[in-house]
C-alpha cells in the first residue's frame, strides 16, 4: 500500500518526494504513460532496479494453447497474453566507471513528479556514487498525443563540485527478464521470450529493430533515434581555454609560474640567460596571424577574441560560405597550403572523417613558418603527434598546446611530454558549468519543440523528421 506521506496532494500532479524501493511496483503503474497505443510503465531509467518492466503496444499479443483433460464443446483453443514489447525507455549512465543504481552509494534525493496537464514525466535524483562522486540527474518522459507511435526522454546529467568522466548509453532491449507474473505455466511459457529477431538496421544516430511473436506471429518494429544535438554547446568554452593555451604558450605563463615555484626568482644583467626577465621573454599577439583550420562554432568565437587582441585571423574551410567569412571579418585562405605558411599560431577545429584523419601529415606540417605556435582542442587524429614532437625538439615550431590525444589519457612513456615547449591538458576545452547548462537549455528548447509538434531548430538526422508532420 502507497502512504500519503510520500505523495503529497497538489492539484494537477502527482509527486513523490522519496523513493521506497518495496514499493517499486505500486510506483510503476502510478507513473506509466500511455495514449492508447503505446504505454510505457514508470520504470526508473536505468532500468534497476524494477517491479514490473513494461513497454506495451495496444492490441499487440501472443497467442498460447488451451490444453483440456478432456475436450469440450465451445472450449476456446488458443488463449491471448499481452506482452513487453521491445523496451526503448531505458538509458544506461556510468559515473567514474561506477554504474548509476539507486541501490548502491549514497540517495540523497528522489523525487518524480507527473504533470497531469501535459503528461509529462519529471525525474530529479541527487546521488553519490560509491566512488564518492556526486552527480545530479534529471529525466523527463512523454508519449506524443500528436504522433502515438512516438515517445521521447530527455536525459541530463550534472557533476557537483567536481569534474566526473561521464557516460549515457541508451538501448533498445527486447524479451526483457519478468518477474513471475501468473501461476499459470502456460502463460508463465508465454511470457518467456515471446519475440524472435526478424532484423536491425543502425546508422550513426539511430538503430531500428524488427521483432515477431513466435506464434500469434505479429510484426513489430522499434526504433531509437538521437534526434536532437547542440551544436555550438561548448563553443565558448574551448574558445576561451585556446585563447589561454595562445597566451600562456606565446608568454610562457605556465613555465613561469613553474620556475618561481622551483625558487629561479633571480635578478641579473640584460644578457644573462637564466634571468626570468630575459629567460621568458615572449612575443604579443597584435600583429600575428591566427590561422584556423576549420571555421565552425568553436573556431568563429576563437576569431573573436584573437581580433580584440589586434590579431590577423584567417580561416581555411571549404564548406563555410564566403558570407559566413566575411560577417566575422575573417581572411578566406585559398587552400590548405596557403592557410599554413601564414601562420603565426595554427590552431585546428575541424571533425574527425576520413578527409581529415591524417591531414596534417609531418610534410604537411613543414609549411608552418619557423617559430610557429600549433594548438589543436579538435581531435587528435588529424595531425602527426610524432611530427609535432620532432619540429618542437629541432626548432620549427616554438611550441605546441594540445588538449587532444591519441590515445586517451596520453601516456607517461610518451616523449611530448618531457618538451618544455608543449602543453598538454586532458580533454578539458568543454569542462565548464556555463556549457552544461546551455546543452541542457538547448535540448530542452527543442524537446519542448516537439512535444508541441513543431520541428526542433538543431536535429542530428533530419530526414527521420521529413516523414513527420511537424509545424
Amino acid at each position: 500500500m502507497i502512504v500519503q506521506r510520500s505523495y503529497p496532494v497538489e492539484p494537477w500532479c502527482v509527486r513523490e518526494t522519496s523513493l521506497d524501493l518495496t514499493l517499486l511496483a505500486q510506483s510503476e503503474s502510478l507513473f506509466a504513460l500511455s495514449n492508447g497505443h503505446i504505454g510505457l510503465r514508470g520504470n526508473l531509467d536505468e532500468g534497476e532496479p524494477f517491479g514490473i518492466p513494461g513497454t506495451y503496444l495496444n492490441s499487440f499479443y501472443e497467442q498460447r494453447p488451451l490444453p483440456y483433460a478432456e475436450a469440450g464443446y465451445g472450449y476456446p483453443e488458443m488463449g491471448q497474453t499481452l506482452i513487453d514489447v521491445t523496451n526503448g525507455k531505458l538509458i544506461r549512465l556510468q559515473v567514474d566507471d561506477a554504474p548509476f543504481d539507486v541501490r548502491y552509494g549514497d540517495l540523497h534525493e528522489h523525487h518524480r513528479r507527473l504533470d497531469l496537464r501535459t503528461g509529462m514525466l519529471e525525474r530529479e535524483v541527487d546521488w553519490t556514487s560509491p566512488g564518492m562522486t556526486r552527480v545530479k540527474v534529471r529525466s523527463r518522459r512523454l508519449v506524443s498525443f500528436v504522433h502515438r507511435s512516438v515517445a521521447a526522454i530527455e536525459y541530463v546529467v550534472e557533476p557537483v563540485a567536481q569534474a566526473a568522466r561521464i557516460i549515457v548509453q541508451s538501448e533498445l532491449v527486447a524479451n526483457e527478464r519478468q518477474p513471475p507474473l501468473s501461476a499459470d505455466p502456460r502463460v508463465a511459457a508465454v511470457l518467456q521470450s515471446p519475440l524472435e529477431p526478424v532484423s536491425q538496421d543502425s546508422d550513426g544516430h539511430s538503430v531500428v529493430m524488427l521483432h515477431r511473436t513466435r506464434t500469434s506471429r505479429l510484426l513489430m518494429g522499434a526504433g531509437m533515434g538521437h534526434l536532437l544535438e547542440t551544436p555550438g554547446r561548448n563553443a565558448e568554452s574551448v574558445a576561451d581555454l585556446c585563447m589561454a593555451m595562445i597566451l600562456d604558450r606565446l608568454r610562457h605563463v605556465s613555465a613561469a609560474a613553474d620556475a618561481v615555484r622551483r625558487g629561479e626568482w633571480s635578478f641579473g644583467l640584460d644578457e644573462d640567460a637564466l634571468v626570468p626577465y630575459i629567460r621568458f621573454r615572449g612575443v604579443e599577439l597584435g600583429g600575428r596571424t591566427l590561422a584556423l583550420l576549420g571555421f565552425g562554432a568553436v573556431a568563429r568565437a576563437l576569431a573573436r577574441r584573437a581580433l580584440a587582441f589586434g590579431m590577423r585571423v584567417v580561416a581555411y574551410d571549404p564548406y563555410c560560405a564566403d558570407e559566413v567569412f566575411a560577417e566575422a571579418g575573417v581572411a578566406r585562405a585559398g587552400s590548405l597550403d596557403d592557410l599554413l605558411r601564414s601562420a603565426d599560431v595554427l590552431s585546428v577545429h575541424v571533425e574527425k572523417t576520413a578527409e581529415t584523419v591524417g591531414m596534417l601529415s609531418a610534410e604537411t606540417l613543414r609549411l608552418l613558418p619557423r617559430g610557429a605556435v600549433f594548438v589543436n582542442t579538435a581531435r587528435a587524429q588529424v595531425a602527426d603527434q610524432d611530427a609535432l614532437v620532432a619540429m618542437l625538439r629541432d626548432g620549427h615550431l616554438a611550441a605546441v598546446a594540445l588538449d587532444v590525444f591519441s590515445p586517451e589519457p596520453v601516456p607517461q612513456a610518451h616523449p611530448v611530454l618531457g618538451e618544455p615547449g608543449a602543453l598538454v591538458l586532458p580533454h578539458i576545452g568543454g569542462a565548464t558549468v556555463d556549457a552544461v547548462r546551455r546543452h541542457s537549455a538547448m535540448i530542452r528548447e527543442d524537446f519542448e519543440r516537439l512535444a508541441r509538434g513543431e520541428r526542433p531548430l538543431r536535429c542530428a538526422n533530419p530526414a527521420v523528421l521529413d516523414a513527420l508532420p511537424l509545424r
